[in-house]
């Protein structure tokens, strides 16, 4: 523990332990590599040797075996015994062990083919010469002593110089200045001082930057003091304007708990301030008239995507016309948001009555073209779901609608279209899609199930409908009839198939002998389906 105290608190002593464990480790890295390599050295050297050995007595080799000489063999055998580095020789011709020499320990050895002493391209005998491991392991270790001493008296000599030159020119002046500053009077301007001799090098830059710093402090600290003096003046100003100001601001966990608010927050949401005296049991969302799910989902996305988010919320008045308001929230800092809040009641009821507008056809008073792309877009994806439920498209083309424009003008054709749309209105539900989709066509989308009677009986009261003449003047009676194609979803990949087969059954329809209506398939089953009476 003293040990780990000192290398935690002591510059030099943590210093010299990091050098001495820094040579240590290169020393000991060295020296295996060192060794390595040696013992690669003196076998490469005794394979050359032993190899040289073999070139020297290979023509007397020849000879003997080419003469079957086992004398001259044995000579030859304990000629190259003499090398401390040969364990053992072994001359042999065709199976036939003419010399042999030491005892082989059945490890490979040196093997070399002896050719004829007169034709170079003749094999007569074989020589084998195995070397003696412990020789050569005797010439490593006597190496490898001698490199290990040399390489750790060079660590030791590298590791002492570094130590002291660490110490001489890092270590010290480093306390010295250390030493200077828990002395310094810094709110006095006091600076560091340095001895000459490390006027130039990176110690004298370090304390030249530390007298900087603290010239920067003394006027951080300064400024700091003005800062403080205008930060409470502006206090000041900003409490003015919270708490006057029209937009409610208020401050709330991650909880949705209000933490602090202004008077508009309170005029804003139509409640008594009494009803915040415990502000840590008065929760957004339920001010809001929100559920707490929905309302903690908008501060939790906030908070992890640590960013603005703005919500339109509802806010139902009981039996009153309900109320709008923008609601933004804004994280301020660890688990806290700051809020705003206005009421838009008057601009959602412009954009509703621009939506209407947008979304009604201004002659007939019903859905347009656009509004029923939505609202067929809409079933459309309801029935692709698992357990949507199919839908019926009925298109509907007036017959004779042109000769009502062309015998009694556009006025007459409008009270015509008028009329018509005022028919189907009162033929099916109100929660049945009506539309014109322009000039004399129109459509009706049908949902909840009923048998495929009952959709006939729709078509049928349409075409009935109109069987009697139209009056559009005080003498003036028109006559039409209608074209209906009809074509359930179930029947069609995507919405603009089932618009297509409905339109493929209109014109049928009116091939047909017009006035009628036609249905896709011709041949559907009578099981229940989707529809309205």
């Amino acid at each position: 523990m003293p040990m780990l105290q000192l290398f935690r608190t002591s510059l030099v002593f943590r210093t010299t332990v990091s050098v001495v464990l820094v040579v240590l480790l290169v020393g000991v890295f060295f020296t295996v590599v060192a060794l390595s390599l040696l013992n690669d050295r003196e076998r490469l050297q005794t394979a050359a040797h032993l190899d040289e050995l073999l070139k020297t007595v290979e023509s007397t080799v020849s000879i003997s075996c080419f003469l079957q000489d086992k004398n001259l063999a044995s000579e030859v055998s304990r000629g190259l015994m003499k090398n401390r580095v040969v364990k053992s020789v072994i001359i042999v011709e065709e199976g036939t062990v003419l010399a042999q020499e030491g005892r082989p320990s059945g490890t490979s050895g040196l093997r070399r083919t002896i050719t004829s002493p007169f034709d170079a391209s003749k094999p007569i005998c074989q020589i084998v010469m195995e070397p003696n491991e412990a020789v050569i392991e005797e010439q490593v270790s006597r190496s490898s002593r001698l490199i290990v001493y040399l390489l750790l008296m060079q660590a030791a000599a590298v590791g002492l110089t570094v130590v002291i030159g660490v110490w001489k020119w890092v270590i010290e002046p480093i306390k010295t200045i250390s030493d200077q500053l828990h002395r310094l009077p810094v709110e006095a301007g006091a600076r560091l001082q340095l001895s000459r001799k490390y006027a130039k090098d990176e110690i004298a830059r370090m304390v030249g930057d530390v007298n900087a710093l603290i010239t920067s402090l003394v006027k951080t600290l300064h400024q700091e003091r003005e800062l403080r003096i205008w930060r409470e003046r502006e206090e000041k100003r900003f409490r003015t304007i919270f708490e006057n100001a029209e937009t409610g601001i208020f401050v709330i966990d991650k909880n949705g708990y209000i933490f602090s608010y202004n008077p508009a927050f309170v005029r804003t949401l139509g409640i008594q301030e009494g009803d915040l005296s415990d502000r840590t049991k008065t929760s957004l969302p339920v001010l809001l008239g929100m559920s707490m799910e929905s309302g903690n989902a908008i501060i939790a996305r906030s908070l992890t995507e640590n960013r603005v988010v703005a919500e339109d919320v509802r806010i139902d008045s009981g039996g009153r016309e309900p109320r709008w308001i923008s609601l933004v929230l804004n994280p301020v800092e660890e688990g806290m948001l700051q809020g705003l809040i206005n009421d838009i009641s008057e601009r959602k009821k412009s954009e509703e009555s621009a939506n209407r507008l947008a979304m009604t056809d201004r002659l007939t008073g019903i859905a347009n073209r656009l509004a029923f792309e939505t609202k067929l877009a809409d079933l459309a994806e309801r029935a692709a779901l698992d357990s949507g439920e199919p839908y019926i498209l009925m298109l509907m083309d007036l017959d004779g609608f042109k000769q009502v424009n062309d015998t009694h003008g556009h006025d007459a054709g409008d009270a015509v279209l008028r009329h018509f749309a005022g028919l189907l209105e009162s033929t099916v539900r109100k929660s049945d899609f009506i539309g014109r989709l322009g000039g004399d066509e129109f459509v009706i989308l049908l949902e909840s199930p009923i048998p495929r009677e009952g959709v006939e009986r729709i078509a049928q009261k349409i075409i009935a409908s109109l069987a009697a003449p139209i009056r559009i003047g005080r003498d003036v009676e028109a006559k039409v009839g209608a074209s209906i194609g009809i074509a359930f979803s179930r029947e069609a990949a995507d919405k603009d198939a089932v618009f297509k087969l409905a339109d493929e059954a209109m014109y049928r329809a009116k091939r047909a002998g017009k006035n009628t209506y036609r249905m896709h398939p011709e041949d559907a089953d009578a099981d229940a389906i989707v529809g309205s009476e």
